[in-house]
């Protein structure tokens, strides 16, 4: 008896020890490779589900296993079909891993996740710095966009998210953590995308409100000027700074586009209520809306009386917002309620927040609050960065109160 007993146990041992290491994984690729997030967030998803059904069908488990098999059901009835079926399949799993996250990650030291984080991002990190040397010389001007081991936008969104998970835990002790933090400063100026930029400061501002750390907020600023001489001495701060006074322009150019892409999104789906409902409640599919949207801006008098200059800007298969993209591709019934989801979980991150105040739920909620302010500009549902943001999300719904967390 005593010997099966210490065969379970060394099982169940043996099962932790592969599972801890296949998150780990996860994390690291969550930065730096797409093939990764593939790979160890499909084994996720296929031990999330054996868990789920291990333990008598964890109430934790429920609602994103439920939101996962509506979204697949949902697709199956909208104009993509059996296609759309099956890339929502395989481009929403993220859904599977979420209840598993704090689970995992519930009994393992915080400090070692966030430097895990912090050791993927500083890889991505020296990946773009090596892209800036390649692509463009190391000469800055405000057109170049440079990336990492994600695409540009990607890149911009993820590196934000990483900054902002370190963010709560920069010290005087913590020297790896400050300088990943100056260079992702840096690499956020070279990759140049204004929405991100905009929601690392937002970030900031927020957590200096709530932590009241003046010390701190004098040792981000310290960072900021010692960044701003590096690009002032390279030529880089005046034209980051044309770049960023570029936001005001409405009028040409890709600002003009975004905007008109918002409105025609919206357009397309009102006036599908009235002549294809089935587009506006079940949406396009994913991956399936190019053709359709083009053919019906290319109808509109809108798009043919717009410049060049806008005209060239506008994409067929992206409004550049994440609302509109997951409205026009999933429709309206879908829509809602995963919004009700995310709502409802990042109240809890909330919760969790301001009843434990410990930092490493603040990892969580700052970078959130970036992602949703950058859906705004980019629409990025159903991509790499979801995969990032769920995974940060999990982190957040740990229950337990972490005391040695604490700020």
């Amino acid at each position: 008896m005593y010997s099966s007993i210490q065969t379970k146990m060394e099982n169940l041992n043996k099962e932790k020890k592969i599972i801890f290491s296949i998150i780990f994984l996860y994390i690291l690729s969550l930065f730096i490779s797409k093939f990764g997030i593939s790979l160890f967030g499909g084994i996720l998803a296929i031990y999330s589900i054996y868990y789920f059904f291990k333990n008598n069908k964890s109430k934790d488990f429920i609602l994103p296993f439920f939101i996962f098999i509506f979204g697949l059901t949902m697709q199956f009835f909208s104009l993509g079909g059996a296609r759309s079926f099956r890339v929502f399949s395989y481009k929403n799993y993220f859904l599977l891993i979420l209840p598993l996250i704090p689970i995992l990650l519930k009994d393992i030291k915080k400090i070692y996740i966030v430097n895990t984080i912090a050791f993927s991002l500083f890889i991505g990190i020296l990946k773009s710095f090596y892209n800036f040397y390649k692509d463009y010389n190391l000469q800055y001007s405000s057109s170049i966009r440079v990336d990492s081991f994600f695409d540009i936008m990607r890149w911009g969104i993820i590196l934000v998210m990483g900054l902002l998970i370190i963010l709560p835990y920069l010290n005087k002790k913590r020297i790896f953590l400050w300088i990943v933090f100056f260079l992702g400063i840096i690499s956020l100026a070279l990759n140049n995308s204004r929405g991100p930029i905009l929601s690392l400061i937002l970030g900031i501002i927020i957590f200096i409100i709530l932590k009241k750390k003046i010390k701190l907020g004098i040792g981000i600023l310290v960072v900021l000027i010692s960044a701003f001489f590096i690009l002032k001495s390279t030529n880089v701060l005046n034209q980051f700074s044309d770049r960023m006074e570029s936001i005001n322009n409405t009028k040409s150019g890709g600002n003009a586009a975004r905007i008109f892409m918002w409105k025609k999104g919206m357009s397309f789906m009102t006036d599908s209520l009235k002549e294809n409902k089935k587009i506006f409640f079940f949406g396009t599919g994913i991956n399936n809306r190019k053709k359709i949207f083009e053919k019906y801006l290319i109808e509109n008098t809108d798009y043919k009386e717009l410049n060049d200059d806008v005209k060239v800007a506008v994409s067929f298969d992206d409004s550049h917002n994440a609302y509109i993209n997951m409205f026009v591709q999933t429709g309206f019934i879908f829509t809602i309620i995963y919004y009700i989801m995310l709502s409802y979980y990042t109240i809890i991150v909330f919760i969790n927040y301001f009843k434990y105040k410990h930092n490493y739920t603040l990892s969580s909620l700052l970078p959130l609050i970036a992602f949703y302010f950058c859906g705004i500009f980019y629409g990025y549902s159903f991509t790499y960065e979801t995969f990032t943001f769920f995974f940060i999300l999990g982190m957040g719904l740990i229950k337990n109160d972490l005391s040695d967390e604490r700020g």
